[in-house]
């Protein structure tokens, strides 16, 4: 595999990680206030501990995808015709 095609997957697996831990982080925040997890859109109670995790892993994520983007579009599978 050529160091661009690794760099690529390795972002591509990170970004993944990412949404899975943010899936995760939503799933108990929404329980701790007494929200439907498949809800679009929330708004967390201030006490809500979960807040903190959320805001800063969709930073995270804006993040990673601005730098692995730079190495081509992540996960894109072109099919070979």
């Amino acid at each position: 595999m050529k160091k661009a095609e690794q760099l690529v997957k390795q972002g591509e697996q990170f970004i993944l990680g990412l949404v899975w831990s943010y899936r995760r982080c939503w799933e108990a925040a929404c329980r701790h206030d007494g929200i439907d997890p498949n809800t679009p859109f929330a708004c967390f109670s201030r006490e809500n501990p979960y807040r903190p995790f959320l805001d800063r892993l969709s930073q995270e994520y804006q993040e990673a995808l601005t730098a692995y983007l730079v190495w081509g579009y992540v996960g894109l599978r072109i099919s070979q015709r």
